[in-house]
């Protein structure tokens, strides 16, 4: 198991692929698939590896900790877990970098504004499979950044119904590209688009899995969650949006 997540990182996280953004100015020392990664005992000292300097943390910008980010040995690792909602959360709260992100008052405007962007048919011209999935996996994992509680609690109900629209419009999207995206990715979607209706008080009721039992459970088996579920889901997010957009 620790050498397939070993070759998922190399392979996944250091391929030509990239999303749109810029070079952070600072980088990972030590990275897979370098003799000095090989050399480290285990996943504790690679973690510990991977964090930035305080006294470089604070001055960097926004889209410099975006970056890095996104360029986190452990970002992808998510789907390793059985649970990749808690997988991506602890694997992330472990990084200083996503952490100072979050705490940034611009960090959802530039997460956002990055996803709303990404044209996500382009996922069709990618000539290998390792490059469809790992877009579609970036993808989620932006997303999961985005359903991050205290992201979601500094949007207005305006704000959170305006990501919403867009989240419904990415979901319909990746439902046509099936199966670049497959149902994992789409249910990655539906959970931060569960989670915006969440703090909208006029989509109280919209689904039966806005309820906590529901979308707790919803969260947690992002892997393992139904085709007929995820079509349930998914036409209750979209109900919703289009009986907003006639109000």
């Amino acid at each position: 198991m620790k050498r397939n997540l070993a070759l998922f990182i190399t392979i996944f996280v250091f391929s030509p692929l990239v999303l749109m953004g810029q070079e952070a100015e600072w980088d990972f020392p030590t990275k897979p698939g370098t003799q000095e990664w090989a050399e480290l005992e285990d996943v504790h000292e690679r973690v510990r590896a991977c964090q930035i300097p305080e006294d470089i943390l604070k001055n960097l910008g926004e889209q410099q900790l975006f970056e890095l980010v996104k360029s986190y040995p452990f970002f992808l690792s998510y789907p390793f877990s059985n649970d990749a909602l808690r997988g991506f959360r602890v694997t992330m709260t472990d990084f200083n970098g996503y952490n100072e992100l979050l705490k940034r008052p611009g960090a959802v405007q530039l997460i956002l504004g990055i996803y709303r962007q990404e044209d996500l048919k382009q996922i069709s011209g990618l000539a290998s499979s390792v490059d469809k999935g790992r877009f579609s996996l970036t993808i989620g994992a932006i997303e999961l950044m985005l359903a991050e509680e205290r992201l979601i609690n500094s949007l207005s109900a305006s704000e959170a119904m305006d990501l919403l629209r867009i989240v419904e419009e990415k979901i319909q999207a990746k439902k046509s590209l099936k199966p670049d995206f497959g149902g994992f990715g789409v249910a990655t979607t539906s959970y931060l688009a569960l989670s915006l209706m969440r703090s909208i008080p006029s989509a109280r009721g919209a689904s039966s899995f806005l309820s906590e039992g529901k979308f707790q459970v919803f969260g947690h088996r992002l892997s393992m969650v139904s085709d007929s579920e995820l079509e349930e889901i998914t036409q209750d997010i979209r109900q919703f949006v289009q009986s907003s957009k006639a109000q």
